[in-house]
């Protein structure tokens, strides 16, 4: 790896707890581009899309034996992680939430999108009920 891949790896690890070659495996899978648009990436790579709710999720933090548990639901998935003390429980779990957060690569444009429309669905339909609406007059 050259230094500028050990770089974006460890990036990658901290922020969402992925591997650059997990990356570059799910940019191939979308078809190398961004998952919305298809725009291939240019000078710069392309950004990981993720669940911005994850750090409001409330974990469940127990004793379990010598150690501490913690646990909660994402996505319809019970995810739990054990830990010796409650602060390594909790990070661990944490550290699995931010991986299962990720959703796709995206452009910036469609990232940036996505992000002022609150990942709300039925804003976005709206919205594209409305462009429709006035492409239609236009057409006409």
């Amino acid at each position: 790896m050259k230094s500028t891949d050990k770089q974006v790896n460890a990036r990658l690890l901290k922020t969402y707890g992925i591997t650059l070659a997990e990356y570059n495996k799910m940019l191939v899978e979308q078809g190398g581009g961004c998952a919305i648009c298809g725009r291939p990436p240019g000078t710069k790579r392309l950004h990981v899309d993720h669940d911005h709710s994850i750090s409001k999720i409330k974990l469940d933090t127990v004793r379990s034996g010598k150690g501490w548990m913690s646990s909660t639901e994402y996505r319809g998935g019970l995810y739990a992680m054990w830990g010796r003390g409650k602060s390594e429980a909790v990070k661990g779990l944490r550290a699995k939430l931010k991986r299962a957060s990720v959703r796709g690569i995206l452009d910036w444009p469609c990232n940036s999108g996505l992000q002022k429309w609150r990942d709300n669905p039925n804003l976005l339909e709206k919205a594209a009920a409305y462009i429709r609406k006035f492409n239609a007059k236009e057409a006409a």
